[in-house]
């Protein structure tokens, strides 16, 4: 099925799945990488970690994403993508890395509020921002020329209309081993993906 390229591409953007080289934690600015409008009280949610990860996401670290992120709640088949990625030339995967930057030009945050209902848990009700990438999957879609798809992938993320669109989401925590942990979830990345998820048939991603 020619849809299973663009999603297999999507995946293997997303740092979630990277399956390239890895490179030195990086460490977020004095302040905030994105702006946060609202006032939060001194609580004992994660919200350095929080500023990390998001971060991290933006600048495409995955190691710092892999210490805060458990995928336990990712569909089986993002991982199967992700193993094929890690299968791929390491031409083909360096040029699908390369476009993660593209895909996080635009990406903002503003955290909403924090739900404390149990020591161990913690939900951040967010409001993410990024550019509008949703028209891209069906534009894979119709390449003929397999092999040249990561190209034509970044040339349509560089050509793509500067239109923002907003995504609330829920951000699952839960404390473990004294370490708190981000549940990574379908909408987080489909946030990260600027849309393109919502694109890709949902049996492809179950």
């Amino acid at each position: 099925m020619k849809i299973r390229i663009p999603a297999l591409l999507i995946a293997a953007i997303l740092p979630l799945s990277f399956a390239a080289c890895k490179p030195d934690p990086i460490q977020p600015p004095s302040s905030s990488p994105a702006p946060v409008s609202s006032e939060i009280p001194e609580t004992s949610a994660p919200e350095e970690e929080l500023d990390l990860l998001l971060y991290a996401l933006k600048e495409g670290d995955p190691e710092q994403i892999r210490a805060l992120v458990s995928l336990d709640k990712l569909p089986d088949s993002l991982g199967t993508l992700s193993e094929t990625f890690g299968s791929l030339p390491a031409e083909t995967k360096e040029k699908i890395s390369a476009a993660w930057k593209e895909l996080t030009a635009g990406f903002e945050y503003t955290l909403v509020s924090w739900d404390l209902a149990q020591e161990d848990h913690a939900a951040a009700q967010l409001l993410l921002r990024n550019q509008d990438f949703s028209e891209i999957p069906a534009r894979l879609a119709q390449e003929e020329d397999l092999d040249s798809l990561p190209d034509v992938f970044l040339q349509q993320l560089q050509e793509a209309p500067m239109k923002t669109v907003e995504f609330p989401i829920q951000l699952d925590w839960t404390k473990q081993e004294g370490q708190w942990k981000a549940q990574a979830n379908r909408d987080l990345l489909n946030a990260l993906s600027g849309g393109m998820l919502d694109q890709v048939p949902f049996e492809l991603l179950l």
